[in-house]
């Protein structure tokens, strides 16, 4: 299956490309390890191992896409909240463990689900996992949980 046209707000969802995406593939019970979201322009926003940040498109590993109900998705507040809240922290290696429930809540990090699910809420679906704190989220919730979105493409 080809790759269709990438909207801005589709959820790109890989599979583990390293060791520590197969710790958390293995851990969430799901073959997924990162998510990141398309902005346009070939341009993502994610939480990689350099930080949060906006990123060139990105192919390598994708194992799904999810596209969000466009009548809910307000990518304005959403890159608003982003810019803001987001952009520039530091990847959150240790907030990892968050989503098996250790540790707590890290206010200048984030890790990639974590990143997702917070501007997903801030770009109209604040109901997204439900009050799952989105340090609990994984990346395959994108995939398996995610209410109102639609799976676009499956490698």
């Amino acid at each position: 299956m080809m790759i269709p046209k990438l909207l801005p707000g589709d959820c790109l969802v890989y599979r583990p490309s390293s060791l520590l995406g197969r710790i958390i593939a293995i851990k969430s019970w799901l073959p997924y390890s990162h998510v990141e979201i398309v902005i346009g322009h070939e341009l993502n926003i994610g939480a990689r191992p350099e930080g949060v940040n906006i990123y060139p498109l990105r192919l390598a590993d994708l194992a799904c896409v999810m596209r969000p109900d466009p009548s809910m998705l307000n990518m304005e507040d959403g890159l608003k909240w982003f810019t803001t809240h987001a952009k520039g922290q530091r990847y959150d290696v240790f907030g990892l463990l968050r989503f098996f429930t250790i540790g707590k809540q890290s206010t200048d990090k984030m890790f990639c689900s974590e990143m997702a699910t917070r501007f997903y809420r801030n770009a109209g679906f604040p109901r997204l996992f439900h009050t799952t704190d989105a340090d609990l989220v994984p990346p395959g919730w994108f995939v398996t949980l995610a209410d109102d979105f639609t799976e676009v493409y499956r490698a």
